[in-house]
């Protein structure tokens, strides 16, 4: 007897009246449940992204501080000195009252802006005698409100009021403890001076008195310092070895507690590093001054964001070199190349 071909649907044991596989009703509704299940989980995470999304955005507090945001800053402005624009703007230092004090290197002065904008008066000028300089470097305030500041040419550090007026020579050249070509300065807020020693290639800390407190070696071109003394951190950029070098702030250590700067897995690693700055919330800001950058870390030396970046637009660098952070959340960078200083912020 000739066998009947077998149906599929039919004739499959495992099959029901209705010719469905046996159990499928059941695979059905799993299959349904899972994709409720996917869907939901998608729902939640739209939420959340949209809730971070929007924290990230909120970046300034009712005391107009800026959170802490993987958000970089945006681009505000620029600043020109007026008559006699910058002449390669080298470092910057804004006081309390929203005054701008710019070391305009190759003019040999410091040139400063009003909280305006306009601009306010510039002193030193050309020369070794006292008073005058020979481009100066590193400028920042004293606790009483004099300003300090460094001169590669001249090997010293002068101490001028807020009006311009000279009133001594903080650190001579040829001074007793060594001090060759002083680079950057910064004071803290006991009033301690520190200053990078770009031939010596160390750090030196100074009282107001210009007593030796401290030498920090073994730092390659330092052309950049960062106080954080709430998290009681001391920032150096060691410019040989492409790396920031992470100090204890009260401690008489020589040896750094962290190094920041090798590359690692998010693929971040320096050029040419420049200036150094810690703002309110200690993120960490380095200019990186030939990939034309500034690179900002949370206060583990994480690495957040970067902003800027090479060219000659508004937002873009040429050879940055010092930067400062106000009170307000604003961030000066001295754009070297361009002959401005760029004012950057974080949106209400």
């Amino acid at each position: 007897m000739e066998e009947k071909p077998c149906d599929p649907l039919t004739d499959a044991p495992n099959n029901n009246r209705n010719g469905r596989p046996r159990g499928s009703r059941h695979k059905t509704i799993r299959i349904r449940t899972l994709l409720t299940l996917m869907l939901a989980a998608c729902i939640i995470n739209v939420i959340i992204f949209i809730f971070l999304y929007y924290q990230s955005g909120k970046r300034f507090s009712d005391t107009g501080l800026p959170f802490v945001s993987a958000v970089p800053p945006d681009f505000l402005y620029n600043i020109y000195e007026g008559k006699n624009k910058f002449q390669h703007p080298i470092a910057v230092a804004v006081y309390s009252d929203g005054r701008i004090f710019v070391s305009n290197n190759r003019n040999h002065t410091v040139e400063t802006v009003l909280p305006n904008g306009n601009p306010g008066i510039a002193f030193g000028g050309s020369g070794e005698s006292e008073g005058l300089m020979l481009y100066p470097y590193g400028v920042d305030f004293l606790p009483g409100g004099n300003l300090l500041v460094a001169e590669t040419g001249n090997y010293r550090v002068q101490e001028y009021t807020r009006t311009g007026k000279y009133v001594r020579t903080f650190i001579p050249k040829n001074n007793k403890f060594g001090l060759e070509k002083p680079g950057p300065i910064k004071v803290d807020s006991k009033g301690r001076i520190y200053i990078g020693d770009l031939s010596g290639n160390c750090v030196f800390v100074l009282n107001r008195a210009g007593k030796l407190l401290r030498k920090i070696e073994n730092i390659s071109y330092p052309h950049g310092i960062a106080i954080d003394e709430k998290n009681q951190r001391l920032y150096v950029s060691d410019a040989g070895q492409a790396v920031i070098k992470v100090f204890p702030l009260n401690k008489a250590s020589g040896k750094p507690q962290q190094v920041i700067g090798q590359v690692t897995g998010d693929g971040v690693g320096f050029s040419v590093i420049r200036g150094l700055e810690v703002d309110n919330l200690g993120r960490l800001y380095v200019v990186d001054s030939l990939a034309g950058v500034v690179r900002v870390f949370d206060k583990k030396g994480q690495y957040l964001f970067s902003f800027g970046g090479q060219g000659f637009e508004d937002g873009q660098f040429l050879y940055p070199n010092g930067i400062y952070a106000d009170d307000t959340g604003k961030i000066y960078v001295a754009d070297w190349g361009h002959d401005r200083v760029q004012v950057w912020g974080y949106r209400k």
